[in-house]
């Protein structure tokens, strides 16, 4: 199995979290936040913040959308008062999620906490040019102590970009692929 970003977050947690599926064999997950309330943090800083504020005009539109179709679920007149994107986590995905807060989610979301649990092959991608991810993201200590968790921390790839030259296929599908072949 492979997940980018929130998919790696759901791929680590399911990896730590549940009994799998016997036919899964390893995984991969790339440029994953495994610590959520850091990566909310960096996202707020320097240049992110236009990618940001962008990102929570994308999701008010579609929590509007959302709240026509599920008016019992979603309070519109809440999407208007949205200023930030801590709001949207505070007012919409946690609660939607069953969640307390929005630092309940990011903690009980973080696969930092599920990663000790994983008995089964994974490797974490994550770039240290990564602009959304800070230095909880990168697991070392877990992935030192652990005969399960591989982190790999190239120093290029951005966020879910990791471009080769003259490559149809970008540097994690080949390392996720190089990973599957070696077990």
């Amino acid at each position: 199995m492979i997940g980018y970003s929130m998919g790696g977050v759901q791929l680590l947690n399911y990896l730590g979290w549940t009994k799998i599926d016997e036919r899964i064999k390893a995984g991969v997950s790339i440029s994953v936040p495994t610590h959520i309330a850091t990566s909310a943090e960096v996202l707020k800083q320097g240049f992110n913040r236009v990618y940001l504020k962008n990102f929570t005009i994308d999701i008010k539109r579609k929590l509007k959308h959302k709240a026509a179709q599920f008016p019992d679920f979603v309070n519109r007149d809440q999407i208007d008062k949205i200023s930030s994107f801590d709001e949207v986590d505070q007012y919409f995905t946690a609660p939607l999620h069953g969640f307390a807060s929005r630092e309940d989610y990011y903690e009980r979301v973080s696969p930092e906490f599920s990663l000790p649990n994983i008995t089964t092959p994974v490797l974490i991608i994550n770039s240290l040019d990564d602009p959304f991810l800070g230095e909880r993201c990168y697991p070392r200590t877990i992935a030192k102590n652990s005969a399960f968790v591989y982190l790999e921390t190239p120093k290029y790839g951005g966020h879910c970009a990791f471009p080769l030259r003259d490559s149809m296929y970008s540097y994690a599908e080949k390392r996720a692929y190089d990973f599957f072949e070696s077990l």
